[in-house]
């Protein structure tokens, strides 16, 4: 008895490994059995802020997306916040394993992954990088996409969702300026979205957003900055753009309300003279708001 019940134990462990170490393709194999068809995903980005933006026509190489996976109003087979990663290309690979369904079904999709977001009904909080200087960019582009999966494929095409702010900083000094840091002041960084429509909430909880650090600019010469901000109002002459170089920081401040809309960009060029800061902000007219 001893030993039937050793040789039990050990078929139902055998067992239990076997089912977990399923590859990703044999888990689709079961999702086939089920009477289920795999749902895969390709995406394209509509160029909505220009061709100067790193996220222009396709997700850039290795950003995660997250997708809601819905039917008859109910999710499907891993339907909730699955996880790809894009290849640059336009290919979305899975994380853990392809969505699948009997019938057909409603891809909700978003990027980049959050993976405290639970449900593609209610509002999900989003905010953008403080430190946007280098990798806190891409992770402050969200992008959202929807698309039908009637025959095992979705296409899904992107929009930006938040606003793109483009600052170049020229100097106009006598001598070449060292440690330049640019930042953008006084924009809350917070938002939601809503997975199942697209749709952006209020903004919230204000803070600095660093674009540059440690930057030389030589005597007559440029650097440019790109951030992400969310979409809400600037108020008439408010601290908008902070330049440090040295030990000294200066500020520009808007000239009239300025409304940062979804998907558009926009274009501050700053000069920085011996005396004074100048600047002028405007609007990518051929971006047209979401």
């Amino acid at each position: 008895m001893k030993q039937y019940s050793i040789s039990l134990g050990l078929a139902v462990m055998m067992a239990a490994v076997t089912f977990t170490s399923c590859s990703l393709d044999e888990q689709d194999d079961i999702a086939v059995v089920k009477g289920e068809r795999v749902i895969s995903l390709s995406s394209t980005v509509l160029a909505t802020r220009g061709t100067a933006d790193v996220q222009t026509n396709q997700l850039a190489n290795g950003v995660q997306v997250g997708a809601f996976g819905v039917s008859g109003g109910t999710t499907i087979t891993n339907g909730v916040n699955n996880a790809y990663t894009a290849d640059g290309n336009g290919g979305l690979t899975k994380v853990s394993a392809d969505m699948s369904c009997s019938g057909s079904a409603t891809i909700y999709a978003y990027a980049p992954y959050q993976s405290s977001w639970t449900s593609y009904r209610a509002a999900q909080i989003f905010s953008v990088s403080t430190d946007q200087s280098a990798d806190g960019y891409l992770a402050s582009d969200l992008l959202w996409a929807s698309a039908d999966a009637t025959s095992g494929t979705a296409s899904l095409s992107f929009t930006h969702k938040l606003s793109r702010v483009c600052i170049t900083l020229t100097n106009k000094t006598a001598a070449a300026l060292s440690d330049v840091s640019v930042s953008i002041l006084n924009t809350k960084i917070a938002t939601t979205l809503n997975p199942s429509t697209g749709a952006l909430g209020d903004a919230s909880n204000a803070a600095t957003i660093t674009l540059v650090s440690n930057q030389s600019v030589a005597v007559n010469g440029s650097v440019t900055a790109y951030g992400i901000i969310v979409p809400q109002e600037v108020k008439d002459g408010q601290d908008l753009v902070a330049v440090t170089y040295g030990a000294k920081t200066i500020k520009w401040s808007t000239n009239g309300e300025v409304n940062f809309a979804s998907g558009n960009a926009y274009t501050i060029a700053i000069e920085i003279t011996d005396t004074s800061i100048s600047g002028q902000i405007s609007t990518n007219a051929s971006v047209p708001a979401l």
